[in-house]
């Protein structure tokens, strides 16, 4: 049980700082536009690997403040916007891969295995979809 506190008494709290939300390093910005190169000028194929991108982002539960800026400056680069995913339930990962030529999956992986790293913790739902992206499916 606490004390009360004398009429007003002024009270410290301690101080907590907070990290501001990092997007992209600057080492996962080259590999996104090393990622952009590798694909066609296919809108198609960007908002594929968009869609991939935000199911890795997800599996492990809600998108915090530096996944939500990772995904943002993807869809950015790629010239889209949130509404262009659609929803991430409506197609498969299959078909989203199948949309990527193999020089971009291989970007891809670079770029999601970045992304996976943003909670610095793997998930073994991120694993999974890493395996997936790895074995060209």
């Amino acid at each position: 049980m606490t004390e009360p506190r004398p009429r007003g008494a002024i009270v410290v709290e301690p101080v907590v700082e907070r990290a501001a939300p990092r997007g992209p390093s600057s080492d996962a910005r080259r590999m996104l536009a090393t990622l952009t190169d590798a694909l066609q000028d296919d809108r198609r194929e960007k908002i594929a690997v968009c869609r991939v991108i935000a199911r890795l982002l997800v599996s492990d539960g809600p998108l915090d403040a530096a996944e939500q800026a990772f995904l943002a400056a993807s869809l950015e680069r790629h010239g889209l916007g949130p509404g262009d995913l659609g929803s991430i339930e409506a197609g498969s990962l299959d078909d989203d891969l199948r949309a990527i030529p193999a020089a971009g999956r291989a970007e891809l992986l670079r770029y999601l295995e970045s992304a996976a790293a943003l909670d610095d913790t793997l998930a073994p739902e991120e694993a999974a979809i890493l395996d997936r992206v790895r074995a060209g499916r």
